[in-house]
Protein backbone atom coordinates (compact mmCIF):
# COMPACT_ATOMS: atom_id res chain seq x y z
CA UNK A 1 0.00 0.00 0.00
CA UNK A 2 1.00 3.10 -0.66
CA UNK A 3 1.10 5.66 1.90
CA UNK A 4 1.95 9.36 2.22
CA UNK A 5 4.30 10.51 4.93
CA UNK A 6 2.96 14.17 5.80
CA UNK A 7 5.83 16.33 7.47
CA UNK A 8 5.57 20.28 7.93
CA UNK A 9 7.50 20.76 5.22
CA UNK A 10 5.11 17.92 3.11
CA UNK A 11 1.90 19.74 4.17
CA UNK A 12 3.09 23.58 3.92
CA UNK A 13 3.87 22.26 0.05
CA UNK A 14 0.97 21.01 -0.97
CA UNK A 15 -1.02 23.48 1.01
CA UNK A 16 0.65 25.95 -1.54
CA UNK A 17 -1.49 24.74 -4.17
CA UNK A 18 -4.87 26.33 -3.24
CA UNK A 19 -6.11 29.25 -3.01
CA UNK A 20 -8.87 28.76 0.11
CA UNK A 21 -9.06 26.33 3.24
CA UNK A 22 -12.33 24.98 2.00
CA UNK A 23 -10.74 23.82 -1.66
CA UNK A 24 -7.52 22.40 0.45
CA UNK A 25 -9.74 20.45 2.99
CA UNK A 26 -11.56 18.76 0.35
CA UNK A 27 -9.48 17.95 -2.56
CA UNK A 28 -6.01 16.90 0.12
CA UNK A 29 -8.10 15.98 3.26
CA UNK A 30 -5.15 13.57 4.72
CA UNK A 31 -2.32 17.01 4.57
CA UNK A 32 -5.41 18.70 5.86
CA UNK A 33 -6.52 16.91 8.78
CA UNK A 34 -2.52 16.26 9.59
CA UNK A 35 -2.33 19.97 9.26
CA UNK A 36 -4.60 20.82 12.02
CA UNK A 37 -3.83 17.64 14.29
CA UNK A 38 -0.32 19.58 14.61
CA UNK A 39 -1.66 22.80 14.85
CA UNK A 40 0.66 23.96 11.41
CA UNK A 41 -2.62 26.20 10.19
CA UNK A 42 -0.83 29.73 10.45
CA UNK A 43 1.93 28.24 8.62
CA UNK A 44 0.48 26.51 5.96
CA UNK A 45 -2.69 28.74 5.21
CA UNK A 46 -0.99 31.83 5.80
CA UNK A 47 -1.55 32.56 2.01
CA UNK A 48 -5.44 31.40 1.72
CA UNK A 49 -8.04 33.20 2.10
CA UNK A 50 -11.24 31.56 3.97
CA UNK A 51 -14.22 31.52 2.34
CA UNK A 52 -17.45 31.29 5.29
CA UNK A 53 -20.73 32.99 4.63
CA UNK A 54 -21.71 35.27 7.40
CA UNK A 55 -25.23 34.63 9.44
CA UNK A 56 -27.95 35.09 7.37
CA UNK A 57 -26.61 35.05 4.05
CA UNK A 58 -28.88 32.11 3.21
CA UNK A 59 -32.13 34.16 2.39
CA UNK A 60 -35.62 32.51 1.41
CA UNK A 61 -35.45 33.96 -2.18
CA UNK A 62 -31.23 32.63 -1.98
CA UNK A 63 -32.07 29.01 -0.94
CA UNK A 64 -34.95 29.10 -3.21
CA UNK A 65 -32.94 30.18 -6.30
CA UNK A 66 -30.26 27.33 -4.88
CA UNK A 67 -32.81 24.79 -5.61
CA UNK A 68 -33.27 25.37 -9.05
CA UNK A 69 -29.73 24.45 -9.93
CA UNK A 70 -30.88 20.88 -9.02
CA UNK A 71 -32.88 18.12 -10.14
CA UNK A 72 -33.19 15.93 -6.42
CA UNK A 73 -32.44 16.80 -3.32
CA UNK A 74 -29.25 14.12 -3.31
CA UNK A 75 -27.89 16.38 -5.69
CA UNK A 76 -28.13 19.48 -3.97
CA UNK A 77 -27.28 17.97 -0.81
CA UNK A 78 -24.22 16.74 -2.42
CA UNK A 79 -23.44 20.29 -4.49
CA UNK A 80 -24.56 22.35 -1.74
CA UNK A 81 -24.75 21.07 1.58
CA UNK A 82 -25.02 24.02 3.55
CA UNK A 83 -27.88 25.53 1.42
CA UNK A 84 -29.82 22.32 1.57
CA UNK A 85 -29.51 21.88 5.14
CA UNK A 86 -31.21 25.43 6.18
CA UNK A 87 -33.41 25.00 3.65
CA UNK A 88 -34.55 21.38 4.80
CA UNK A 89 -34.64 23.01 8.78
CA UNK A 90 -36.29 25.81 7.52
CA UNK A 91 -38.77 23.19 5.41
CA UNK A 92 -38.14 25.63 2.08
CA UNK A 93 -37.08 22.07 0.14
CA UNK A 94 -39.29 22.75 -3.13
CA UNK A 95 -42.50 19.80 -3.07
CA UNK A 96 -41.48 19.76 -6.83
CA UNK A 97 -38.42 18.63 -6.03
CA UNK A 98 -37.27 14.77 -6.90
CA UNK A 99 -36.23 12.82 -3.61
CA UNK A 100 -33.68 10.34 -4.10
CA UNK A 101 -35.37 7.79 -3.25
CA UNK A 102 -36.70 5.85 -6.41
CA UNK A 103 -38.25 3.01 -4.64
CA UNK A 104 -40.97 5.78 -3.27
CA UNK A 105 -42.08 5.34 0.17
CA UNK A 106 -39.98 2.90 1.81
CA UNK A 107 -43.03 0.16 2.71
CA UNK A 108 -42.40 -3.39 4.15
CA UNK A 109 -42.63 -4.63 0.43
CA UNK A 110 -39.92 -1.87 -0.83
CA UNK A 111 -37.38 -2.44 1.44
CA UNK A 112 -38.09 -6.81 0.93
CA UNK A 113 -37.35 -5.84 -2.95
CA UNK A 114 -33.88 -3.92 -2.29
CA UNK A 115 -33.08 -6.28 0.24
CA UNK A 116 -33.53 -8.88 -2.32
CA UNK A 117 -31.04 -7.57 -4.46
CA UNK A 118 -28.32 -7.27 -1.97
CA UNK A 119 -26.22 -10.90 -1.38
CA UNK A 120 -25.17 -9.80 2.71
CA UNK A 121 -26.81 -8.23 5.05
CA UNK A 122 -24.01 -5.65 5.49
CA UNK A 123 -24.64 -4.51 1.55
CA UNK A 124 -28.00 -3.99 2.22
CA UNK A 125 -27.00 -1.99 4.91
CA UNK A 126 -24.35 0.04 2.64
CA UNK A 127 -26.37 0.47 -0.10
CA UNK A 128 -29.72 1.38 1.33
CA UNK A 129 -28.93 2.76 4.50
CA UNK A 130 -32.48 4.40 5.38
CA UNK A 131 -34.07 1.25 4.28
CA UNK A 132 -32.13 -0.48 6.72
CA UNK A 133 -32.40 1.65 9.60
CA UNK A 134 -35.85 1.76 8.68
CA UNK A 135 -36.67 -1.61 8.85
CA UNK A 136 -34.51 -1.95 12.02
CA UNK A 137 -36.65 0.68 13.76
CA UNK A 138 -39.83 -1.53 12.87
CA UNK A 139 -38.46 -4.28 13.10
CA UNK A 140 -38.83 -5.97 9.79
CA UNK A 141 -35.11 -6.26 9.76
CA UNK A 142 -35.08 -10.23 10.52
CA UNK A 143 -38.12 -10.73 8.34
CA UNK A 144 -36.50 -8.60 5.17
CA UNK A 145 -32.85 -10.01 5.77
CA UNK A 146 -34.88 -14.18 5.37
CA UNK A 147 -34.40 -12.93 1.15
CA UNK A 148 -30.70 -12.36 1.95
CA UNK A 149 -29.88 -15.52 4.12
CA UNK A 150 -32.17 -17.53 1.58
CA UNK A 151 -30.77 -16.73 -1.70
CA UNK A 152 -27.36 -17.28 0.06
CA UNK A 153 -28.51 -20.66 1.23
CA UNK A 154 -29.57 -22.05 -2.06
CA UNK A 155 -26.33 -20.43 -3.75
CA UNK A 156 -24.49 -22.82 -1.12
CA UNK A 157 -26.26 -25.99 -1.64
CA UNK A 158 -26.27 -25.31 -5.11
CA UNK A 159 -22.33 -25.28 -4.62
CA UNK A 160 -22.15 -28.30 -2.20
CA UNK A 161 -24.02 -30.40 -4.86
CA UNK A 162 -21.68 -29.41 -7.27
CA UNK A 163 -19.03 -30.70 -4.95
CA UNK A 164 -20.71 -33.82 -3.93
CA UNK A 165 -21.38 -34.27 -7.51
CA UNK A 166 -17.84 -33.90 -9.08
CA UNK A 167 -17.05 -36.20 -5.94
CA UNK A 168 -19.37 -38.77 -6.55
CA UNK A 169 -18.13 -38.96 -10.60
CA UNK A 170 -14.32 -39.30 -9.40
CA UNK A 171 -15.67 -42.05 -6.49
CA UNK A 172 -16.83 -43.89 -9.20
CA UNK A 173 -14.37 -43.68 -11.83
CA UNK A 174 -11.56 -44.81 -9.49
CA UNK A 175 -13.61 -47.83 -8.28
CA UNK A 176 -14.10 -49.12 -12.05
CA UNK A 177 -10.13 -48.85 -11.89
CA UNK A 178 -10.05 -50.84 -9.40
CA UNK A 179 -8.68 -48.67 -6.36
CA UNK A 180 -10.21 -49.43 -2.89
CA UNK A 181 -11.50 -47.04 -0.80
CA UNK A 182 -11.56 -47.04 3.14
CA UNK A 183 -15.26 -47.30 2.89
CA UNK A 184 -14.72 -50.89 0.81
CA UNK A 185 -13.12 -52.31 3.59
Amino acid sequence: MNRKIWDKVAVIKDASLYKTVADWRKNSPSAYAICSRNKWSDDACAHMSIVKRSNGYWSKEKLLEEAQKYKTTADWRKGNPSSYSIAKKQKLIPPSMERALVHGKWTKANIAMVAKECKTRGEFKSTHPSAYSIAGDKGWLDEVSLTLFAKYLVDELAFAHRIVSVNAECFAGSAELGFVHSCDV
